[in-house]
């Protein structure tokens, strides 16, 4: 596992910040990095940060089922917070794509109906 891997998983997400953005100028494509970003652009308020890190996250993580889903339904809920039902919409229906049997985002967009 990764250093930041390390961090996450312990709950120290704000102390893998560094790491993350290191990881970033490495590899600005690391997918983990950016969906962890992602969280805690949205975390901060930070919504249109948020926003990008999460589409950047999601299309990095491309066939990752392992992160692509949570990238996905992270990206819907920014885009709820921000008023966009549709971006929401698409994003929760990519999320069923990839795991049909996903609760959370078959009652999600069940709600946006």
């Amino acid at each position: 596992m990764d250093a930041f891997g390390a961090l996450i998983e312990e709950g120290k997400l704000h102390e893998a910040r560094p790491l993350l953005q290191a990881a970033l100028l490495l590899m600005p494509q690391n997918a983990s990095a950016l969906y962890y970003l992602g969280l805690l652009a949205s975390e901060d308020g930070d919504l249109e940060e948020a926003r990008s890190l999460l589409s950047r996250a999601a299309l990095a993580s491309a066939g990752n089922i392992s992160i692509q889903p949570h990238a996905l339904e992270a990206l819907a809920l920014v885009a709820l917070q921000q008023g966009d039902r549709a971006e929401a919409r698409r994003a929760f229906e990519q999320v069923i794509e990839l795991v049909p049997d996903n609760g959370f985002a078959i009652h999600s967009l069940e709600n946006l109906r």
